[in-house]
């Protein structure tokens, strides 16, 4: 199934020959380049990706790159998320690569991801960052987008029960209930909101046990 393959793309084109040898490339994969000014140095980079595209991988791989400007933060998000409002649709699978280019490029192409949630809610996306050396990869929970965008929804009960999970690492509905001195109709009608924050997850079955995902750690820990 073909995949967009995006990256913020500064004037090293090293980040981007790792990304591809580690997830390959297929038949029909898009990849979109974001870069800021088009300069020589930037050229360069993106002829040499184009060129160790042919050399490596065979197939049809569309490769397309957008200049972005970034002297406005404001209008770079408008820019980057009308962008990738064109090209996400059309995929399923997203492997999004936010290690090359200027800081501002990352922050903003990260920050219209948070934007287009809605969007990318029923994709399989992969969001990662390398270590300036290349030494490590970090990979960024795809669920923080839409849990960041819906945190309005976490009331103080339900941040109640999330550190009251918090302190006992897994529970049932019961446990929970007599932690937060709460009936278990309130505490499972909470926890269904939890787990749709990404918050919360099933942990063991009969009884049924839950526990706080990466993302719920996170928050409490705060």
């Amino acid at each position: 199934m073909p995949r967009l393959l995006i990256l913020t793309l500064g004037f090293e084109e090293r980040f981007a020959f790792r990304m591809l040898t580690r997830y390959g490339l297929d038949r029909g994969d898009h990849i979109l380049l974001l870069t800021g000014k088009l300069v020589e140095k930037t050229m360069k980079a993106i002829t040499m990706i184009e060129e160790f595209i042919k050399k490596y991988f065979l197939g049809e791989i569309k490769i397309t790159y957008h200049e972005i400007d970034l002297s406005n933060f404001s209008n770079a998000v408008s820019s980057i998320r009308e962008i990738l409002s064109r090209y996400i649709p059309k995929y399923n699978k997203i492997i999004l690569n936010l290690s090359g280019g200027m800081r501002v490029l990352i922050l903003a192409t990260y920050t219209s991801i948070l934007l287009l949630h809605e969007l990318l809610r029923d994709k399989d996306v992969v969001l990662e960052v390398e270590f300036e050396d290349g030494s490590q990869l970090v990979k960024i929970p795809s669920q923080l987008p839409q849990t960041l965008m819906n945190l309005p929804k976490l009331t103080s009960e339900r941040f109640e029960v999330l550190k009251a999970l918090g302190t006992v690492k897994e529970a049932t509905i019961r446990e929970l209930a007599k932690i937060t001195n709460k009936d278990e109709t309130t505490i499972r009608r909470h926890i269904q909101h939890l787990q749709e924050l990404n918050l919360v997850s099933i942990v063991k079955e009969r009884p049924q046990k839950y526990a706080l995902t990466q993302l719920g750690l996170m928050l409490i820990s705060s």
